[in-house]
């Protein structure tokens, strides 16, 4: 989907709208929080309905703005053992392949809706797990390189498609009858990924600036500081 930023980050805005909302009604409760709007989630999907700025996946993306609240209240990350990890990846494989596609910007939830939200949750679990315990076998400079990343995840998600857009095009036009451009052309891809990776992170601080400077104005129009 070659313009996912301008459906999630509506979504993103629309999720703290509703958070406010429900904040403003009283309901302060995360587990509350949490079955209301997975609740008016299941029930637009039931209906599959579309609405502006993705307000439609706002409350399932409030579920899961939730669940992360949740279990960073409750460590479970640390509290996980080798054995459940396991277990819970042979569910995880499960569980997906019999849940089928997922397509979040074109409402496909899979077979079933509530077991697409269970993958989503528990293959998260699980990738920070594991995250975790690989991130303890790393160089100092390859850790510093993934938090500068993930530090600018927000800014790359944004530009990126644009981006790989522009130099697709110039890649279309001045190697267009390069052979090895027709033949071998996945790892042109490769190469045209590593420079709009290595452009995006070099004006990263910039855009990172205006993403901070965006979110602050988002919190501010729903009153949180």
């Amino acid at each position: 989907f070659p313009f996912s930023p301008l459906w999630f980050i509506t979504a993103m805005i629309s999720m703290y709208f509703v958070l406010h909302v429900l904040l403003k009604c009283r309901i302060k409760n995360l587990w509350s929080i949490f079955f209301i709007s997975i609740t008016l989630a299941l029930g637009i999907a039931r209906f599959d309905c579309r609405l502006p700025w993705s307000f439609d996946n706002a409350l399932l993306f409030l579920s899961f703005f939730i669940t992360g609240q949740i279990l960073r209240k409750i460590n479970i990350i640390d509290k996980i053992k080798v054995i459940v990890a396991a277990l819970g990846v042979i569910i995880f494989i499960w569980s997906s392949l019999h849940n089928g596609k997922v397509n979040l910007s074109m409402n496909i939830y899979g077979n079933n809706f509530l077991l697409g939200v269970f993958n989503a949750i528990l293959g998260t679990i699980l990738l920070m797990w594991i995250s975790k315990r690989i991130v303890n076998h790393l160089s100092n400079s390859v850790i510093n390189l993934m938090l500068f990343i993930g530090r600018n995840s927000l800014a790359i998600f944004c530009t990126h498609m644009g981006i790989y857009m522009f130099f697709q095009n110039i890649f279309d036009i001045c190697f267009s009858n390069v052979t090895s451009y027709q033949s071998d052309h996945q790892y042109w891809q490769f190469a045209l990924i590593v420079i709009v990776l290595a452009i995006t992170l070099l004006i990263s601080n910039k855009l990172n600036e205006l993403c901070s400077l965006f979110v602050r104005r988002v919190n501010d129009f729903i009153g949180h500081k």
